[in-house]
This record gives structure tokens, sequence and C-alpha cells, in this order.
């Protein structure tokens, strides 16, 4: 297909980007799908300048932009749509957005028939252009086209897949394929549209001035960049425009003294040559808002930044994707398309110019790892960079210093009824209540009997009677979190009484049992339990369960018939090491949705019916197994009575904890497989080589003791050392024993992270062969006894190929942090 897209591009006449094509004067329906044939590279730039273009915004008002989230949500889809369709219609008018007038739409359209009328009635009288990103399948193009009728009025749909099936599939017979703009000889974005939907002859561009604008050399990229920063003056202004109105429709209510910290903090970084901020606080607290306050603030007094930046990582995350998301925000999005490296791009904004740049939604270390090695490594004396998350441990490790951390908290009681009271609610149309703080009863009234979100995460004072009051209070709630609420030790079994219960989280509660009236929650979708919060208990936190002083509880024990609930699509953790053990995982075999399981207490008693209940789970993505202690061998010996089990064929992360030795040999059968999290006593060199070939991303190993001290990543066959793990970007080791590892010159060579953890007292606990190999390592994190040993010697190896690079032989030095082991850490 992507032959046929290059041989007609140069025989005919095409459009130079989708913008022509949309703007062609036509009455019917169009739709035009994007395909990425190497991934999605390019292919959001794209379409976004489309979407942005002028001539397009004056014409379209109803514009929105969906990417899919699977299983498709009709509601979630149509809410974010109605959404968009009003702001893009103020913008398009030319009026503000009215904050209060759309948070009334979003509450009047929240039950499903409403939102549907609101949404038809719209789209059946307005010109629309929707953006689908991510459609993976027919059946949700199929559900969507429903919703996106032909109303004659010319209006479009845009497909973005990495399908070509469902790029074509899409338009319909008699398409016609074009390659837009080719990265590579192996990678193109292609626009596929019907044959009588190209735009008129005279407003095209000639195919080879097309492809010769398209595939600039560097110097050209570079060029384009320089363009970009001389322009900025007009994305500054569109940012300024931006930044008024929210000062104009934007209330804050009893939040002046944390705005105010705010502030002192930017004045705090920069006297004191801080270049990273920390934002933290649970989610829905309200910490984009007070940063984007900040942000806006500055922008619109201009005195102590240039440039500025505001980026929400998406996820799964991608450096380069993230840098290029960044770099459209700084330079405006027309100015990306033809740069090929935006990390490198990124990092010269940074360093040359003083820039504020924004980091929002933060979700884990290894993120911030990638990110901090790319752009913050080498700072400038000038940028700041504010990274927003909901975990306080993220915070401290972004931070540079401990006064550089910023927990927003949630409102006090008087001031959550101030906030009520100045919006006037009407607690009888009320949906989404989150609580901060301590509880009070008082919080909840059978006056909110509408209510459908109940988000109680971390909130003090919540015991077995408030639960109870809950349950008969409100009886449409779609979402219950109890996280972190440690008085709840019972569920009441009137609990199966909320019918419409989608998710229950009770993790971090005291509950070890449930009632039977669980498995009367027939919409459950996700549910998760275990008794005890992750400890963290060393700097790099990710201390293996072996080592603690003892196994942590945390699992529960389920009621026979939960294989009832067959919408689950995340469950556990499961204790199956219980008399009824056997039999649960009997109705796990049942729960054919199930995309995340874990289950604890795996044994020789029950380890057949843990393999009969997975084999052959289509749908499942994650999984996590803890074994029960002193059950060696347990998984090898058992495939010989279950000869018929075949692993998850889709699984994508396994986390294995409590293996004695030798790795299953149906791991390397799980062809998805890019997450693997291995707990064991003993790792051998045919272990670790018995991995080479899966196309994992991270890979974690917990070893209480590696054979002969040696954990080898270099493989040899006939002499010669083959390619391999060549997908992993991301390694994590921990050993209590001395550890020595060796690198090959064809292994890893795609690593960006490494992590080693050495428990060993000895004066040279930790020992690296060939880490000068890894050409594409970018940051090193050691904990071990002998730091200042351990620096030393590792300086000199990482010093030798910074030497290299600046004769442009290596890529620039890796970032080294070595720190001390805690003392209560292991035993």
């Amino acid at each position: 297909m992507l032959a046929e897209a290059r041989d007609l591009t140069k025989k005919q006449v095409v459009f130079g980007d989708l913008t022509k094509l949309i703007t062609k004067e036509s009455t019917d329906l169009g739709v035009i799908s994007v395909w990425g044939t190497g991934g999605e590279h390019g292919m959001t730039s794209i379409i976004r300048k489309a979407y942005q273009d002028p001539e397009i915004c004056k014409k379209i008002g109803c514009r929105g932009w969906v990417r899919l989230t699977h299983p498709f949500n009709p509601h979630e889809f149509l809410r974010s749509l109605v959404d968009q369709f009003y702001s893009n219609c103020c913008l398009q008018e030319g009026k503000p957005v009215d904050m209060g007038k759309l948070k009334g739409i979003e509450a009047a359209a929240t039950p499903q028939h409403v939102l549907i009328q609101e949404f038809m009635e719209q789209v059946n009288k307005k010109r629309y252009l929707v953006v689908l990103e991510n459609v993976t399948t027919m059946g949700d193009w199929d559900a969507i086209r429903t919703y996106l009728p032909d109303s004659k009025n010319g209006s479009w749909i845009i497909v973005s897949t990495q399908q070509c099936e469902i790029a074509s599939l899409c338009i319909g017979h008699s398409y016609q394929v074009v390659e837009l703009k080719q990265y590579s000889g192996a990678h193109s974005v292609c626009v596929f549209f019907k044959e009588d939907s190209r735009p008129d002859k005279d407003k095209c561009l000639e195919t080879n001035g097309v492809m010769d604008n398209l595939n600039e050399t560097s110097t050209a990229g570079e060029s384009s960049h320089m363009n970009g920063l001389i322009s900025y003056n007009s994305v500054y202004i569109s940012k300024k425009n931006a930044a008024e109105e929210w000062k104009n429709n934007c209330c804050f209510v009893e939040r002046d003294s944390e705005m105010n910290q705010l502030d002192t903090y930017i004045a705090n970084a920069r006297m004191n040559d801080i270049h990273v901020i920390s934002v933290w606080g649970i989610a829905g607290v309200g910490k984009s808002a007070l940063v984007r306050n900040l942000y806006n603030s500055l922008i619109h007094t201009h005195d102590l930044f240039v440039n500025y930046g505001w980026v929400a990582v998406s996820h799964p995350f991608n450096l380069r994707d993230f840098s290029r998301s960044l770099l459209s925000d700084l330079i405006g999005p027309h100015h990306v398309m033809d740069i090929r490296d935006p990390i490198e791009e990124c990092c010269k904004i940074l360093e040359t110019h003083r820039c504020l740049v924004v980091i929002d939604d933060l979700q884990s270390i290894e993120e911030w790892d990638l990110i901090h090695s790319a752009f913050v490594s080498s700072p400038s004396k000038s940028s700041t960079i504010i990274v927003i998350t909901t975990d306080a441990s993220i915070a401290t490790h972004c931070a540079d210093k401990e006064e550089a951390i910023f927990n927003v908290k949630g409102l006090e009681a008087e001031g959550s009824f101030k906030l009520f009271e100045k919006q006037n609610i009407d607690f009888s149309r009320l949906r989404s209540l989150t609580v901060y703080g301590e509880w009070k009863s008082s919080f909840i009234s059978d006056r909110m009997r509408l209510l459908r979100v109940l988000d109680l995460e971390d909130a003090s004072g919540v015991n077995d009677k408030d639960l109870k009051l809950m349950v008969q209070l409100l009886p449409r709630l779609k979402y219950l979190s109890l996280r972190g609420c440690s008085e709840i030790s019972q569920l009441p079994s009137s609990l199966g009484d909320l019918r419409q219960l989608e998710t229950l989280d009770i993790r971090y509660t005291s509950v070890v049992t449930m009632p039977w009236t669980i498995t009367k929650l027939r919409k459950l979708q996700y549910f998760r339990f275990g008794t005890s919060k992750p400890q963290r208990h060393t700097n790099l936190p990710w201390l293996p369960s072996m080592f603690c002083r003892g196994r942590q509880v945390n699992s529960v024990e389920v009621p026979a018939g939960i294989g009832k609930i067959t919408t689950l699509h995340t469950l556990g953790v499961v204790n199956v090491n219980t008399t009824r053990g056997t039999a649960v995982l009997k109705e796990i075999k049942k729960l054919t949705q199930l995309r995340k399981l874990g289950v604890s207490g795996i044994s020789k008693k029950n380890c057949k019916n843990f393999f009969s209940a997975i084999s052959n789970h289509g749908h499942l993505k994650s999984l996590s197994v803890t074994i029960k202690q002193d059950n060696p061998g347990l998984f090898d010996a058992t495939l010989v009575d279950v000869p018929e089990f075949s692993p998850p064929k889709n699984l994508q992360s396994l986390k294995l904890h409590g293996l004695e030795q030798n790795l299953p040999i149906w791991i390397t059968q799980i062809q998805m497989l890019t997450k693997l999290d291995l707990e064991m006593t003993m790792l051998s060199e045919n272990d670790i080589h018995s991995l080479k070939d899966l196309k994992l991303s991270i890979l974690r190993l917990r070893i209480k003791q590696l054979l002969d001290g040696e954990l080898n990543f270099c493989v040899m066959l006939v002499g010669h050392e083959v390619r391999c793990y060549n997908t992993v970007k991301v390694l994590e080791i921990f050993c209590s024993s001395n550890l020595n590892i060796t690198f090959g010159s064809h292994a890893l060579q795609n690593l960006e992270l490494l992590k080693a953890r050495c428990c060993s007292r000895s004066p040279v606990p930790l020992h690296f062969s060939g880490l000068d190999k890894l050409t594409e390592l970018r940051e090193v994190q050691i904990e071990c006894s002998q730091v200042d040993t351990m620096k030393r010697e590792l300086e000199k190896v990482l010093d030798t190929r910074h030497d290299e690079a600046r004769i442009g032989n290596a890529p620039k030095r890796p970032v080294l942090n070595v720190h001390g082991l805690v003392a209560s850490s292991h035993q």
C-alpha cells in the first residue's frame, strides 16, 4: 500500500496538506483517514495544522478532537465533543467562553438521553469537524458513525490510525491514497480520501514541489526552528490573550494563601538557583488550576521569563512525543513539523532562553528520569520547570531541594461550604463529590440521591458506620473510592444494592474479607483491594518484598460467585491461599473480559487451577502473581500436569514474585510482553539469556543471590556476540549479594535508564563491565554501601565516554546518581 501511495504521489497532482481538502466546497459529509506506516510520529502535527487553520476555524465552529479509549465509552465521547463544540463556537464568534454556562451544559447533559439529545441537535444543525485519534477497530468506527450524521452541510471527519485496513475501510469503496509526508524509507504519513473529494487542480501543489518541501534537510529544519523563534511574538500574543481570558473568567475561593505561596516559590527559585519545582496533591484538589493561574499571571506581566510552555504528559510515555508537544507550545505548532529531532531542539531552547515550562500529570519516577536526563542534566541558569503530580514521592524525586516542593491540600470544611454557597449548588443535582482531609457525616444527605461519583481517597475519619450510611443514601453511585481509609474494616452487605456501581477501590483499608452480596454488582468493571500501602524504605523506591522483614499482607479473600461479575476488567489482589482459593480460581476463569489481574498465595495445592484460570485469557494485559513461600520449582513442575496451558497471548505486563529458581519457560512464549518484573531467590545465566529476544521496554530483576555472583547480558553464539535485549529502555537490578554486571557491545543498545541496588557491605559490592558500550544510556542510579568508591569508579568510565563524545564518537555523558543504603531496608 505504501509503494502504491508513493507511486501515485509521483504521477498525480495532489494537495499540499489537509487544509486544501477540507476547505473544498461540498455539501456531503467528508471522511479523511490519516495513516502512519511506522507509528504515530508526525500524524498529530499534520492533522493539528489543518484543525487549527484560521480559514477552517472561521468556517467551522463545531470542532472537536477525541482520542479514543478502549473499550469505547459513548457517554465520555459525546460529553467531550459537546464541551469542545461550545468552546470552539465561542471562539469562532469572538466571544469569551462562559465557564458557568459550560458547567451548566455538563450538568444538564449528565443523563445519557439528555446528552445524546444535546449532541444530535448540534450536529444536525451545524457544520462540524471531528478528529478521531487512535481508531483501532471497525466496531468503534461503526459505533461513532451512528452519532455523526450526514446533514448535507459540508461537515468533515478525520480518522487517525496506524492500521492501513482501518484507514481504507473508514473511507469505503473508490478511495484514493497518497503519501503526504515521508520521514524515512519505512515511515510515511499517508492520507485516504474518496476520489471525488480531491480539491480543484488550480488549488493544488505539484507533487514534486510538495515532496521537496516536506522532505527538507536538517539545515532547513534548523532554519524553520529559527523562524519559529523569530516569530515567537505571535505565539506570545496568543498566550497573552488566553491569559487575559483566564483572568476574566476564572474564580478561586479560599485559595489566596496558596496563590501567594506559589508566587514565593517562583521568586525563591530564581534567587536560589533552583530549576525544578514540584507541585503535588491528590487528584481533583486543584493543583493544575493553581499552577495555571500562576503561569498566566507570569505571561501577563512578562518580566521573569521570555518563553512559556505547558505540556500534559501523555501515556504511555514517549520522550520524543513529549518533546514534540512541548516544542509545539513553545514556538507554535506550524514550526514543529519539519524539525527532525524535537528532543535536541527543546534542549537548545531551554539552554539559550529564559523559559518557564510546566509538566502536568507526571505519573512515575521513570518518566521524570527520562525527561531529566534529556533536559535538566545540564540546565541553563535561567529556565525553570514546574512538575505537577499526584504522588508525594515523585514530587520529592523531581524537585531540586526540599523547599521546592509545594503540597496543594483540599479546602477546609469552612472553605468548602463557601465554595458551595458562591456557586449556589443545588445538591439534588450534584453528580460528583470528592472529599479531602477530615470526613464529616454531614457531607452527604438524602438530597444527593443522584450522586454518581464519591471519592474519599485518603480522607480521615471514615468508618464502617459512615460507609453503611453512604450506601443507604446514595443508591445510584457508579464510582466509589475508599482508598486509604484505614478505619474501614468491613463492607456492609447492603453494598450489593449499588446496582449501578462500575468502580470500587478499597485499597489500603483494613478490609480482608467481603460479603457475598458483592457478586450482585453485575456492572462492576474496576475492583481493587489490598490492606497494605507499599513501603518506601530507600532513596530508590523499588525495594523488593522478599528482602523486607516478612512479606506484607496485601491481598483480600473474595467470596464464591465472583465469576458472576462478567463485566470485570480489573481485579486484585485476590488471596487464593484460603479454603475457598481453588473455587475462586475457577470463578476467575469465567471472567473473560479481564484486562488486569492480581493474585497471591499460589502454591502446589492450587497452581493447576491457577494455570487453568489464566490460560487463553485473550483480553488480559497485566498479570501480577505472588507465590506462597516454600514452593520451589512450582511453575515448571506444574506444567507437566497442565499440558494444555497457554499464557495469555496479549499480556503486556507480568510480575512474578516469590520464585525460588528457574524461570518458567512459558514466559518466552508471550510475544506482546513489554514489562517484566521478577523476584527470585537465585537467577542463573541461562535464565537471563532466555529473555534476550523478548520485546521488553522495562525489565526489573529483584534477586537474592546470583549464581557465581555474575549477571551477564552478553550472549555468544558460535564464538560471536549476538544482538539482544534491543528494546529494553529501563533496567532495574536489585541484589543482596555482590553484583558483577557485564554488558556486551550488541546488548541493551537502546537502554536509557539503569538502576542498580546492592545490599552487600563488601569493599566493592558492585562492578560493571562494558558500561561504556551502552551508547543510548542517559542516566545511572546506584544504591550501595560504598558510595565514594562506587562514584569514583563509575565517573572514570563515564568521563572516558564523555571525552570521546566531544570529538563526535559517542553520545553525551549520562547523569550519575549514587546513594547510600538505608539501614532499615534489609535484613
